[in-house]
């Protein structure tokens, strides 16, 4: 089964970023929200808090209705810095999932 990517180190971040470069797929979704509890992020699928983030300068910015974490590609910047959205825009997901206990991979 496969979910949202959780995303937590530099490396992993790096990755995913040039991964969404080399696609040129826009604004992707990651499985980070706000939903439950205003400024405090976690994994939507785990309920875990965000032990790394990666947000534009002034992100998030608690904006009325913003409750989602997507990779921006901001102004066509193609930076993929976090940006909080409204969780029903249609950008394209980014998943992962569980191959083996210890192994993890990026399908979407």
């Amino acid at each position: 089964m496969s979910h949202l990517i959780h995303v937590n180190t530099n490396q992993e971040n790096i990755f995913i970023k040039d991964l969404l470069h080399k696609t040129t797929a826009g604004t992707s979704w990651l499985g980070l929200s706000d939903m439950d509890i205003e400024g405090l992020w976690k994994w939507y699928d785990s309920n875990e808090l965000a032990g790394y983030t990666d947000w534009y300068p002034g992100q998030p910015d608690k904006g009325d209705g913003e409750d989602c974490a997507a990779f921006a590609d901001y102004h066509s910047d193609h930076a993929y810095l976090w940006e909080d959205y409204p969780c029903d825009r249609l950008h394209h997901p980014v998943c992962e999932r569980n191959v083996c206990a210890e192994v993890t991979d990026i399908v979407g």
